[in-house]
């Protein structure tokens, strides 16, 4: 399944996506992310690396809730492509890298916690 151009022009344009994340026994997560577009893909990344609670949780279970400008949708959460690093890297400073911009992102711990949003 893929996103279709309506939905990736949305996650282009929107400042973060916020996942919801579930767990059995666990209280929901609702984490704001920062999210870019490569070609037809969606990608987020951890700031605090592949140890950040979120992640680990995503990790656990892929299959989770995003709201991307108040709209909810189900999501698949998966590793990307290490082929993929630099492009996410580059979509980031292409799209946040102004002033402000946490270069945290482009470290080696953040890119790798680097994630593609599927559609599910």
């Amino acid at each position: 399944m893929t996103w279709n151009d309506d939905v990736l022009s949305t996650f282009e344009s929107a400042d973060e996506l916020v996942l919801v994340l579930e767990r059995e026994g666990r209280p929901t997560v609702e984490v704001p992310v920062w999210v870019v577009r490569v070609g037809g893909a969606v990608y987020l990344r951890s700031q605090d690396g592949t140890g950040s609670g979120w992640y680990r949780r995503a990790e656990l279970q892929p299959e989770q809730n995003a709201e991307l400008e108040g709209t909810r949708m189900p999501v698949r959460l998966v590793p990307a492509p290490a082929e993929q690093e630099q492009a996410v890297s580059d979509a980031y400073l292409a799209k946040y890298g102004g002033p402000g911009f946490p270069r945290i992102l482009l470290l080696p711990d953040a890119v790798a916690a680097t994630l593609r949003v599927e559609p599910r």
